[in-house]
């Protein structure tokens, strides 16, 4: 994992990449990071919220919850945590409203 902060900007983003059946886990409070796919696809759970995600590129998770965060590649992916929704996402567009 690669942290790097973007300097015109006041948010921090890491990049996962994950091979495929590579998991990623995360524990804590995250709640309002937002966890995007940015290439391959994703499949994602949290233990306190039912229910699996499977992200492609452009897709997004917000984590509105503690607790453990699972990612695995479902095929070779790249994910970007980030306090801050991707440009275009539908998160993004429902932030500006």
């Amino acid at each position: 994992m690669s942290t790097s902060r973007n300097p015109g900007a006041q948010h921090t983003m890491n990049e996962v990449k994950l091979h495929m059946r590579q998991i990623w886990r995360e524990s804590g409070d995250h709640r309002g990071q937002v966890v995007a796919c940015l290439q391959g696809v994703v499949w994602l759970t949290h233990e306190s919220i039912p229910g699996d995600y499977v992200l492609l590129p452009g897709q997004e998770f917000v984590v509105s919850q503690r607790g453990l965060l699972l990612a695995q590649g479902l095929r070779d992916a790249v994910i970007q945590i980030t306090d801050q929704a991707l440009p275009n996402s539908a998160a993004a567009r429902a932030a500006l409203n």
